[in-house]
């Protein structure tokens, strides 16, 4: 899905509240290069979690 609108000039900070596998903020990154060509992405995570993509649930 494309954005509507346009996105700032300049780097752009990507901000995740944790990061697990990384897939939101990959996802994230691949639909910004889809409208700018090399933009500057800065991620951005407070926690970072050991979880197995698919596992029931948080420990």
């Amino acid at each position: 899905m494309r954005a509507k609108g346009r996105l700032p000039d300049g780097p752009i900070l990507l901000f995740d509240d944790y990061i697990g596998s990384g897939a939101t903020l990959r996802e994230a990154a691949r639909a910004i290069r889809e409208i700018i060509k090399k933009p500057i992405l800065i991620p951005f995570t407070i926690a970072s979690i050991k979880w197995k993509l698919g596992s029931p649930g948080f420990i």
